[in-house]
C-alpha cells in the first residue's frame, strides 16, 4: 500500500510517475514532428487545452475531494510531500531541479546529445544531410522535454499546494511562463537561470509595487508584453530570416536607385 511506503520511495515514484505523464503526452507532438514536420510549438499549445479539460473532468469526477470548499482533487499523502525547509519556501525539490540543471548543462556542453540536439534545433536540414537520424533525435528530444516538464510539474504540486485545482498552473500558465523564459534565456541553460530569476523577481515584485511606491502594479504586465513582443521579432526572424530578407530588399531597391 502507498500508505505505508517511506517517504523517499514515495516522492521517488511520484516523481517518476510524473515524467511517465509528461513522457505520454509529449509524444503526440513528438511523432507530429518527426513523421508530418507538424510544428511542435502549435500543437503542444494546442494540447494545454486538452489537458486541462482532462485534469479538469477528473478533478470534477472521480477523484474530486468532497470535503473540499472548491474543486480539486484529495490531497497527496504526507510521505509524498516536499517540505518546506530553512522557515522559507524552499523545497527539497529545489536542490533536485539543481542537480537536473547541472546534468542538463553537462549534457548540452559536453555531450554529443547535446551538440545534436543543436545542430536540430539551427537547422534540421543540414544536420540530416551530415547522417543524422533527426527523426529519432526529434522523439529523443521530445520525450526528454517531457520527462522534465513532468518532473517540473509533480515536483511543483508536491512542494506547493499538495492537491490539484483548477488554479494550479496560474494565469496564464507556468508553461507561457517557461517558454517566455527559455526565448529570454536564449535556449542556454546558464541564460535561463537568469532569466528565470528575473522574470521570477519581476512576478513576485508586482504583488509589492503597489505597497511601497506610487507606480502601479500593472506596470509589470506592460513590461511583459513588450518582452514578448521582442522576443517575438526574434524568434520570427530567427525561424524566417525576415530581417535578412527586408534588408537584402531594401539594398537592391538601393542598387537599382542609384543605376538609374
Amino acid at each position: 500500500s502507498f500508505t505505508r511506503l517511506p517517504p523517499a520511495l514515495h516522492i521517488a515514484l511520484c516523481l517518476l510517475a510524473g515524467m511517465a505523464v509528461g513522457v505520454l503526452f509529449a509524444l503526440i507532438p513528438a511523432i507530429l514532428k518527426a513523421r508530418f514536420k507538424v510544428d511542435e510549438m502549435v500543437v503542444t499549445l494546442m494540447l494545454n487545452y486538452v489537458v486541462v479539460e482532462i485534469t479538469k473532468y477528473l478533478s470534477q469526477g472521480v477523484y474530486k475531494d468532497p470535503a473540499s470548499g472548491y474543486v480539486s482533487t484529495y490531497a497527496i499523502r504526507e510521505s509524498a510531500m516536499f517540505k518546506k525547509i530553512f522557515n522559507s519556501d524552499i523545497t527539497a525539490f529545489f536542490f533536485i531541479s539543481l542537480v537536473v540543471f547541472a546534468i542538463m548543462v553537462v549534457v548540452f556542453k559536453k555531450s554529443k546529445l547535446g551538440y545534436e540536439i543543436t545542430a536540430i534545433g539551427l537547422n534540421p536540414e543540414f544536420a540530416e544531410a551530415t547522417g543524422m537520424d533527426v527523426r529519432k533525435k526529434i522523439l529523443s528530444i521530445m520525450i526528454l522535454s517531457g520527462a522534465m516538464s513532468g518532473l517540473a510539474g509533480a515536483g511543483f504540486l508536491m512542494s506547493e499546494k499538495y492537491r490539484y485545482t483548477l488554479d494550479f498552473s496560474g494565469s496564464p500558465g507556468i508553461g507561457w511562463d517557461g517558454m517566455l523564459i527559455a526565448l529570454l534565456g536564449g535556449h542556454n541553460p546558464v541564460g535561463i537561470v537568469v532569466a528565470a530569476v528575473f522574470y521570477s523577481a519581476l512576478k513576485t515584485g508586482s504583488d509589492y509595487i503597489g505597497l511601497f511606491t506610487n507606480v502601479p502594479k500593472e506596470i509589470v504586465g506592460v513590461i511583459q508584453g513588450i518582452l514578448i513582443l521582442f522576443l517575438s521579432v526574434r524568434f520570427i526572424d530567427s525561424r524566417f530570416k525576415v530581417l535578412g530578407r527586408v534588408k537584402a530588399l531594401v539594398r537592391s531597391h538601393g542598387v537599382s536607385g542609384s543605376g538609374e
